[in-house]
C-alpha cells in the first residue's frame, strides 16, 4: 500500500500543474498530459471492446481524449487525488463511443446512399441521399437489437451468417431470419423515403 505522504505529493503535484495549465500554462499541461499518458493508454486498453479495436486504435483514442482533456481543462476542478482519473476515464468512454459512432454511421450513410442512389450522383442528389441516409440510420436504430446486430455485422463488418451466428452463440438458420426480418423492416422504410 503507497505511503499517504507520497500519494498527497503525487496529488499536491498534479493539482499545481492542473492550476498552472488552467491558467495557460502549455507546459504545465504537456507535464500533465505525459505524466497520466500511460495510465490512459491502459484505461483505454481495458475499456475497449472488439467492435471499437477494429474502428480505432488505443494511441488515436488517447489522442482524442488528450485533445478533449486540453480544451475542457478550464471546466474541472479537483476535488480528490482520483478525480482527474475518474474525469479522463469518462473522457475515455465518451471518446471510445463516439469513434464507434462515427465509424457506423459513415458506414451506414455509404451503404444506405448506394441502395438508394448508386453511383454518379449530381451535388444536389448527393445532399438528399445524405438525409435519406441518415433517415435510414435512425430507421436502424428503431430495429431490435438483435436484428441490428446481425445487419451491423453483415454490412459493415462483412461477416458470413456462419460467422454471426457463432459471434451471436445463435444458428445460421436464426441468423438468416433475424437479418431477413431487419432487411424487410428496412425495405419498408426505404419506400417511405422514395
Amino acid at each position: 500500500m503507497p505511503d499517504e505522504s507520497v500519494e498527497q505529493g503525487r496529488f499536491g503535484e498534479t493539482r499545481e500543474l492542473l492550476r498552472a495549465a488552467q491558467a495557460g500554462d502549455t507546459g504545465a499541461l504537456d507535464r500533465l498530459l505525459e505524466r497520466y499518458q500511460e495510465r490512459l493508454l491502459a484505461r483505454i486498453a481495458s475499456l475497449m471492446g472488439d467492435q471499437a479495436r477494429r474502428v480505432a486504435g488505443a494511441d488515436d483514442i488517447c489522442q482524442g481524449v488528450m485533445m478533449r482533456i486540453a480544451r475542457d481543462l478550464d471546466r474541472f476542478e479537483p476535488r480528490d487525488d482520483r478525480a482527474f482519473l475518474r474525469w479522463a476515464t469518462q473522457l475515455i468512454r465518451n471518446e471510445i463511443a463516439g469513434q464507434v459512432r462515427r465509424h457506423r454511421e459513415k458506414a451506414v450513410e455509404l451503404t444506405a446512399t448506394e441502395l438508394l442512389h448508386g453511383a454518379g450522383r449530381s451535388p444536389s442528389s448527393e445532399a438528399a441521399a445524405r438525409e435519406r441516409a441518415m433517415d435510414l440510420i435512425e430507421a436502424l436504430e428503431t430495429l431490435p437489437p438483435d436484428q441490428q446486430e446481425v445487419i451491423e455485422m453483415r454490412y459493415f463488418e462483412s461477416l458470413s451468417y456462419a460467422e454471426i451466428a457463432t459471434r451471436m452463440d445463435r444458428s445460421v438458420n436464426a441468423v438468416e431470419l433475424l437479418h431477413r426480418r431487419g432487411v424487410a423492416s428496412l425495405g419498408r422504410v426505404k419506400r417511405r423515403l422514395q
